[in-house]
């Protein structure tokens, strides 16, 4: 069944049956949406061409936060040859009962203190989520306890005005990357620049209109950085 079809059938079973949520569908749309495979695979070619240590070496463990159902991280554990380890986070019972990845599936609220990992990771995924917590804090209490000198952090946020269901929480980019840096991290543009150029490429090869029709904004909004301490000077 092709993600369309499935998307039909969704529809379908949220008129017919009034426990098919807004929520289930949020997570189930997920499962075999192109755009996913297509995300990871930009974040790999875009992060890795430019990183002094892991175009050689590859990532041996990625985290996704906020994950949803691992849609991404299955892809993104498939497009990489040396992992070791893989976790994703995420609230909700739904992304847990039909969890896609191979990874550890961590359950848990990220408006509260974070889970204390004692395991760092070279890749740090997040995606829509900052503009859904009441306080962002948390959020970057986690990434300063997961990461390692060397980590690698895919960031996306919602921005002021975008449409969307609970963004409480949206700013432009630069608020998000001045935060970051003062917590450790460094923008790293053309690490962003080659991640749009990667998702761009690939999704004019999609056959589906509705997945060429635009852009999405979580994949506009994205930009990419590198833990300061394992920066070549």
């Amino acid at each position: 069944m092709t993600f369309l079809k499935k998307h039909e059938l969704w529809r379908e079973r949220r008129k017919s049956n009034p426990l098919f949520t807004r929520r289930e569908l949020y997570h189930e749309k997920r499962i075999g949406n192109p755009l996913y495979e297509i995300l990871a695979n930009s974040i790999l070619e875009g992060t890795l061409t430019f990183h002094p240590k892991f175009r050689r070496k590859k990532y041996t463990s990625i985290i996704d936060v906020g994950c949803s159902v691992g849609e991404v991280l299955k892809h993104l554990e498939r497009g990489s040859p040396n992992l070791q380890r893989s976790s994703g986070i995420d609230h909700s019972e739904i992304a847990k009962s039909n969890w896609q990845a191979q990874g550890q599936f961590y359950q848990h609220d990220l408006n509260t203190p974070p889970l204390k990992f004692t395991e760092d990771y070279d890749l740090i995924v997040c995606m829509e989520v900052a503009e859904h917590l009441e306080d962002h804090k948390h959020l970057i209490d986690l990434f300063d306890r997961i990461r390692n000198k060397d980590s690698v952090l895919a960031f996306c946020a919602s921005i002021p005005g975008q449409p969307g269901n609970g963004h409480i929480n949206c700013h432009w980019h630069g608020f998000w990357i001045k935060l970051l840096e003062d917590h450790g991290w460094r923008y790293q543009h053309r690490m962003t620049v080659a991640f749009h150029c990667e998702f761009e490429d690939a999704r004019h090869k999609l056959d589906s209109k509705s997945c060429k029709k635009r852009r999405p904004s979580c994949y506009r909004n994205t930009i990419i950085f590198q833990s300061n301490t394992g920066l070549e000077h």
